[in-house]
């Protein structure tokens, strides 16, 4: 092309439609360079174009300058500012070529942006003319000629001249521009070693010196622990003040029966802690003091002289002692065994779990009349280590647990082998389980101002967590106005009770009716139990007698409440050790022509015909995450962030409206009746619709392990070993073996007749089955059940979905369980715990995930196969029990108000006379002097309450009564004596008085019973999920193909928002302790974890 042309062109494009080739060797030729009228879809072909208007067909050289592909599938066009420009730029080159002085090095050519065009590759090759070929003539000529053609116009130009010039001007500007870079190198070196020398000044000035500090051992059992207590001036009460969030409690105690507590700091031992060896007692030497109790056995002991040693009777070496009553001269002899006498020092030998001792008791009961320390009998609890800070841990025989330092313990001279039966025999129980589990023990882990059921004298009452101290809890009865230490393993605690109630159940083959419904996801507001553990799995001997349980079920029952975490894109995932983290990394897609700012608005009334503006149908979209899927048809998601303000969510459709709620995008729905349902959109800003988890490509995997059962694929992969996934009998709908009749006939489902996609809940009948099964539960209609296709919290009554007798529509909102699978899910191998599901994608919160599908057996079938094949698949179809017990538990934790307790407490008071049934906390006193005969404790700490209340000084001491004494009489206790309010481990026997009634399962026969579902052989994916004691999904029992409540469905829910690359885990719910034989500890990696399975 000449400079003649593009001159020319440059004058003569915009008056003429026309433009003449000048060539020195051709004849002139006509190129029509103005097309028909430019098109609304039609663009410069310069893509930084601001202007865009009068278009013309580009030639050839304008489509090298903007470096775009000549493309005759498409009608490119370019406008005059961008054609002026190309010209202008040619023209700089040519001059630059034909001047013999030209450089053409030199000449200033402006820097255009990189723009790269992705083409379509489904439209490459779309409506392309074929190739005009070229006659051999031509070619001919074309060979002979275009070398000698070429050259010639080269020597026209001076090429090899202008090539020489041009190497000579890149010479010296490399050389300038390396002289410019030394110079600056320099610079920088010398301002990074000035930066450096300031920044290693301050540093130094700031060094933390180094100390060697004791080993630092964090456990749950060394909280620190502080408290907000204040004595009054009178020294009889405390005033009690609970810090919490919405209100400040307080109230009066009538005692602070703190232990021996000091600051949890690192501590050394002691250089007088006793040291562990084997323990031998030294005997008994007459003149010498020792400990020995008084008539009852929950008082405390007294000092006395050994006087003699008698003989042995029955077995048990038999003492005389010898007691001086002060100030009156006058001595009291008595006879006691070797239980009855203590040492007056403490050992050397540090005393093991179990020992029987008598320990020093310094603030007891809620008197205060005690003008010295006293010593009560116990059993040692823990012996003295770093975590409780030395100390023993005493379990006195009236039931109260303290720590207690080492040199106020004293060992008892003999005791039983089995101990328990030398204790007082309301502690008998608590002390035989402790002792005989130990060192595995159950303990309820609390938090400060945690709040839940404590037992107190048969009733249960609403209580607080004001302290901890390692195993022990101070617990403040609010409407009691009282407070108590109370050992954290005792069945006291409600949550404990319920525990240790559905084991023994478990263990007695029992129905379900009582096992506990109050399943809660943890979050570090409620309080759990927590197991620990020595190892993995133990295995004793199964003595018993009768045929108890020996396999494992999870339990299908939902949790009662959840209170989701935090929702924020940074939570972590649930499994904690580096190596369990998944090798990939997430990354974020862009989908094609997500441009918003484009589609503008016209005002219209949304139909039918706005499904035309969608990209592409969601019938082509199978295999991409739900929340993509909106995006991909042409919806655009847009984020709106305020100032000050939470950011907010909006959709905008495919025909340019905007959406900003769930009732408003379901509306759009239901106008322009789209098969788009409202779960495949989120308005939770952190929620990513286009993140995707990848791994990388180095392990082998099985793309899917449904083999096409499901919408979408089940990847497969393996990054800690070489096994293989056998599992092939992959089903997404549950078989009833022989001997479970499932009736699946639609003759027995009640349907609906909506038409709004059941929006409405008062008119549909499918609703209202849900509604009329939580009509107790004193919730609103509005929060119960599905909201918008997702289940923020449980329904513990179940679900019943709409079915095929209803005539709504598939995008239905109360059709969720029975869609099939849609979020992306990926099996993977973990370090410790099998195989596992993590999500590919985000999940909102309440998301449906999937069921739990397999083998539907008798419980029989189930037991059988289980102890042949293994019991880790079973699943219970626990509905049944699951609410009944919950309607119990519902029935019981209605308690009366403050006040009313308040009364109720001072009715039993006056009444304690007759009260006969409470023996659990009226301790068996044993014979004694009859000023003590007519007194029971009751009555005398109510007369000494009296007595203290109206006169708070020490009443002078009564003399003991005397009279002729020989070696077999005793020593009388007067009623100012030291006692105190007795207490206990383990609740009253009466405590949990509830009514029989006939079960719902026993109704549909006398030998029915709950069924199981078996994934081991056949199942689909939901047999993957892995148990966590802070899972991130829960259970929901639905009801779709039959109405029969003894074969809900059971799907899973996300709690809360998951990201992708997560493990998805739910809460197996095992009864601890219920299979005999056979112990499980969980690896969950929890920080809250119980520590153990089963």
């Amino acid at each position: 092309m000449s400079k003649e042309f593009i001159s020319s062109s440059a004058q003569n494009v915009a008056s003429s439609s026309v433009v003449i080739v000048l060539d020195d060797d051709e004849q002139p030729a006509v190129i029509d360079l103005v097309g028909q009228a430019p098109a609304g879809d039609r663009k410069c072909i310069n893509y930084s174009c601001q202007s865009g208007i009068n278009l013309i067909n580009p030639p050839n050289f304008c489509l090298s300058y903007y470096r775009v592909k000549n493309d005759t599938s498409k009608k490119q066009m370019i406008c005059m500012e961008c054609f002026h420009l190309a010209v202008q730029t040619f023209d700089i080159l040519c001059q630059s070529l034909t001047d013999d002085d030209g450089d053409i090095m030199e000449v200033d050519i402006p820097v255009r942006d990189e723009t790269v065009a992705i083409d379509d590759s489904d439209s490459d090759g779309e409506g392309k003319e074929p190739d005009v070929l070229i006659d051999d003539e031509t070619m001919k000529m074309l060979e002979e000629n275009f070398d000698d053609v070429l050259n010639n116009a080269l020597k026209t130009v001076k090429y090899e001249q202008k090539v020489e010039k041009a190497i000579d001007t890149l010479k010296k500007k490399y050389e300038a521009n390396n002289d410019s870079y030394t110079e600056l190198k320099t610079m920088i070196d010398s301002i990074r070693k000035e930066v450096d020398s300031m920044l290693f000044g301050l540093y130094k000035t700031m060094k933390p010196t180094n100390e060697i500090l004791p080993e630092l051992i964090i456990e749950e059992k060394t909280l620190r622990v502080y408290e907000n207590v204040s004595k009054k001036s009178d020294g009889c009460q405390t005033e009690v003040r609970i810090q919490t969030r919405s209100k400040s409690i307080a109230a009066t105690s009538n005692a602070d029966m703190k232990p021996d507590v000091t600051e949890h700091t690192p501590l050394e031992p002691p250089a007088d802690l006793p040291i562990r060896t084997i323990l031998e007692k030294p005997p008994l030497i007459i003149g010498n003091h020792y400990y020995v109790k008084k008539n009852s056995n929950l008082s405390s002991w007294i000092k006395v002289t050994l006087d003699k040693i008698l003989g042995p009777n029955n077995g048990t070496q038999v003492f005389q002692v010898v007691r001086e009553t002060s100030g009156s001269g006058l001595t009291q002899r008595r006879t006691v065994n070797g239980k009855e006498i203590a040492y007056s020092e403490k050992s050397n030998v540090m005393l093991d779990v179990g020992k029987r001792v008598i320990a020093l008791f310094k603030e007891f009961g809620d008197l205060k009349s005690s003008k010295r320390d006293a010593y009560y009998p116990g059993v040692v609890g823990e012996f003295p280590t770093q975590h409780n800070k030395y100390r023993y841990l005493i379990f006195f025989d009236d039931g109260y647990a303290h720590y207690v330092h080492y040199n106020n313990v004293f060992l008892v001279y003999h005791q039983n082998d089995s101990v328990w039966e030398d204790v007082n025999t309301d502690s008998m129980a608590f002390i035989r389980k402790y002792v005989t589990e130990y060192p595995n023990r159950s303990m309820v882990k609390l938090q400060k101002n945690q709040v839940f059921r404590t037992e107190f004298r048969s009733r249960w009452y609403m209580t607080t967590v004001l302290n901890i101290d390692c195993s022990l809890a101070q617990i403040y009865f609010e409407s009691l106005k009282r407070v108590e230490w109370i050992y954290r393993g005792s069945r006291r605690f409600n949550i404990m009770y319920k525990e240790l109630q559905a084991t023994d159940s478990r263990l007695q083959n029992r129905q379900r009716h009582h096992r506990s419904a109050y399943i809660q996801a943890n979050s570090g507001k409620t309080p759990y139990v927590q197991y620990t553990r020595d190892d993995d799995v133990i295995c004793v001997d199964d003595t018993a007698k009768t045929e108890i349980r020996s396999v494992a079920k999870k339990s299908t029952r939902p949790p009662c409440t959840i209170d989701p975490k935090p929702i924020l894109p940074e939570a972590k995932d649930i499994t904690l050790k580096p190596e369990n983290r998944p090798p990939g990394k997430i990354v974020y897609y862009t989908p094609k022509r997500q441009n918003p700012s484009m589609k503008i608005y016209k005002l219209h009334q949304c139909n039918e015909s706005c499904q035309q503006e969608m990209i592409t149908s969601l019938s082509r979209l199978k295999g991409y995450g739900p929340l993509a899927k909106p995006l991909l048809c042409g919806f655009y998601r847009l984020h709106n962030k305020v100032k000050g303000r939470k950011p907010s969510v909006v959709y905008k459709t495919p025909c340019g409206r905007v959406v900003r709620n769930m009732p408003e995008l379901h509306n759009y729905l239901q106008e322009i009746k789209s098969d788009l349902t409202v779960d495949l959109f989120s308005f939770d800003y952190y929620v990513r619709c286009l993140a995707e988890f990848i791994l990388e490509p180095n392990s082998p995997v099985i793309k899917d392990l449904s083999t096409g059962f499901e919408d979408i694929p089940i990847p497969v992969v393996n990054y800690v070993d070489n096994e293989l996934n056998n599992f092939v009998n992959y089903s997404t709908t549950r078989m009833p073996m022989e001997g479970v009749n499932l009736n699946l006939d639609t003759d027995f489902l009640v349907g609906c007749d909506c038409e709004d996609d059941c929006s409405d809940k008062s008119k549909c009948s499918c609703w209202q089955l849900t509604l009329q099964g939580t009509k107790y539960l004193n919730k609103t209609k509005t929060s119960i059940g599905y909201n918008y296709r997702r289940l923020n919290e449980p329904v513990f009554t179940g679900i019943y979905e709409c079915n095929s007798m209803c005539k709504c529509s598939k995008t239905c909102l109360n059709r969720v369980v029975q869609n099939p699978l849609q979020h992306k899910l990926q099996v993977f191998k973990t370090v410790n715990r099998g195989w596992g599901i993590r999500c590919i994608n985000d999940i909102p919160q309440g998301s449906f995930i999937c069921i739990y599908a397999g083998a539907l057996l008798t419980e029989q079938m189930a037991n059988e196969g289980g102890k042949n094949y293994g019991d880790e698949y079973l699943a219970e179809l626990d509905y049944i029990e699951s609410v009944e017990g919950f309607k119990e538990d519902y029935e019981h934790e209605a308690y009366t108000s403050d006040k009313d307790s308040e009364d109720e407490e001072g009715s039993r008071n006056e009444t304690a006379k007759q009260r006969n049934h409470d023996e659990d906390f009226t301790p068996a006193m044993e014979d004694s002097d009859d000023s003590l005969e007519s007194l029971n404790l009751w009555t005398r700490l109510r007369r000494a309450a009296a007595q203290y209340k109206n006169d708070p000084a020490p009443a002078p001491k009564k003399v003991a009564s005397t009279s002729k004494m020989d070696v077999d009489e005793t020593v009388t206790i007067s009623d100012d004596e030291d006692v105190r309010e007795p207490s206990s481990f383990n609740p009253a026997e009466t405590v949990e008085s509830k009514v029989e009634y006939k079960s719902v399962r026993e109704m549909f026969g006398s030998d029915e019973c709950v069924y199981i579902m078996d994934a081991k052989n056949t199942g689909n994916i939901g047999r993957y999920l892995n148990h966590s004691c802070t899972p991130n999904i829960f259970v929901q029992n639905v009801f779709v193909d039959t109405h029969d409540v003894r074969f809900p469905w059971v799907s899973f829910f996300a709690i809360n928002y998951i990201r992708a690359g997560t493990e998805l885990t739910w809460n197996y719910n095992y009864d601890i302790g219920s299979v005999p034989g056979k112990v499980m500890y969980c690896r969950c990696g929890s920080s809250e974890c119980k520590g153990r399975l089963l």
